[in-house]
C-alpha cells in the first residue's frame, strides 16, 4: 500500500469494523500531521470513545483544538492528559501554549516551568519550535511577547527568546517604538547563556562575526542565520538577508523549526524580487 493510499484504507477499515481503534487513532495521527485538524479531531474522538486510557491521544487531540484556535478546548484536552499522566511533558507544554494564547500567563509560565523540570531538552526543543510561529501567525505578537516579560521577568529561561522574537515582530509590524522597548528594557537583565548574544547584536554590541561565534552547535548557529536573515531584512538589506536564508536552506539543523521558517522567508523574498 502507498503512503498517499493509507487515509482511504484507514477509512475503509473503520467502516467496515467502527471498533477497530487502531484505525481511527492511524487515520487521526495522519490527518493531524498533514495539518487537517477538524477532521483529525474526528477521528480522535471516534478513538477516544472507545479507549480514554492514553493521555498521548488527549494530547494529540488537544494539539489539533490548538490548530483550529479553539484554545478552552483544546487546554480541556490537556488537563484529562495531565490527570492520566502527571508527568506528560507534551501535555504541560500545550497547555502552556493554549494559556498563552488565551492570555492566562500566569499559569503558561507555571505549565513551561513544570515540563521544564521533568525534562529540560524536551521542553527547551518544543519551545524553540512553537514560540517562533508566533512571530508570522499572530498580528498581536508583538503585545503578547512583551506581556509575557512582564509577567515572567527578564531572568528565567525563555526570557531572551521573548525579547529577540518581540523585537523582530515589531520590525516586521514596522513598530520600531516597541522593538527598540524590546532591546533596551533588556539590557544587563538578561542571562548571558544562549540566545542572549543575538540580543547584543540586535542592540549593537556585538557584530555579525561575533554572533556567529557564539553559536556552538547546529541548532544554534541554525538559530543565529535566521536572526541576522529577519534582522537585516528588517533594516531593508534584503542582499544580506537572503544570504543567511540560503545558508539555512543548505546547512541548517534538520529538524529546526527556524530552518523551516527561513526557507519559508527565503521563499518570500525571491518571489518579491521577481518581475
Amino acid at each position: 500500500m502507498l503512503a498517499g493510499d493509507a487515509p482511504a484504507y484507514l477509512r475503509r477499515l473503520a467502516r467496515t469494523n467502527p471498533e477497530n481503534v487502531w484505525a481511527h487513532g492511524t487515520l487521526a495521527l495522519i490527518l493531524f500531521q498533514a495539518g487537517e485538524y477538524r477532521n483529525a479531531i474526528r477521528g480522535y474522538d471516534e478513538y477516544l470513545r472507545r479507549d480514554a486510557t492514553l493521555p498521548g491521544m488527549f494530547t494529540n487531540r488537544g494539539h489539533c483544538h490548538f490548530g483550529t484556535g479553539d484554545y478552552d478546548r483544546a487546554i480541556q484536552n490537556y488537563d484529562e492528559a495531565i490527570r492520566l499522566d502527571p508527568v506528560c511533558v507534551r501535555a504541560f507544554l500545550g497547555r502552556g501554549t493554549a494559556g498563552a494564547c488565551t492570555e492566562e500567563l500566569d499559569n503558561s509560565i507555571r505549565d513551561y516551568e513544570e515540563a521544564a523540570r521533568i525534562d529540560p531538552v524536551a521542553a527547551e526543543a518544543y519551545f524553540k519550535q512553537m514560540v517562533p510561529q508566533e512571530v508570522t501567525r499572530d498580528r498581536d505578537a508583538v503585545r503578547r511577547f512583551q506581556k509575557a516579560l512582564d509577567h515572567l521577568g527578564y531572568q528565567r529561561a525563555p526570557s531572551a527568546y521573548f525579547v529577540i522574537l518581540g523585537y523582530l515582530a515589531a520590525g516586521q509590524a514596522g513598530d520600531g517604538a516597541s522593538a527598540e522597548r524590546f532591546l533596551s528594557e533588556s539590557a544587563g537583565r538578561l542571562d548571558a547563556a544562549w540566545p542572549e548574544p543575538a540580543v547584543r547584536f540586535f542592540r549593537g554590541d556585538l557584530d555579525e562575526p561575533e554572533l556567529l561565534k557564539l553559536a556552538t552547535d547546529d541548532d544554534q548557529r541554525t538559530e543565529a542565520r535566521y536572526y541576522l536573515g529577519m534582522h537585516y531584512a528588517i533594516r531593508g538589506r534584503p542582499a544580506e538577508s537572503l544570504a543567511h536564508f540560503r545558508w539555512v536552506k543548505v546547512y541548517g539543523a534538520p529538524g529546526c523549526e527556524m530552518t523551516d521558517m527561513a526557507v519559508a522567508e527565503l521563499d518570500r523574498l525571491d518571489a518579491a524580487a521577481k518581475p
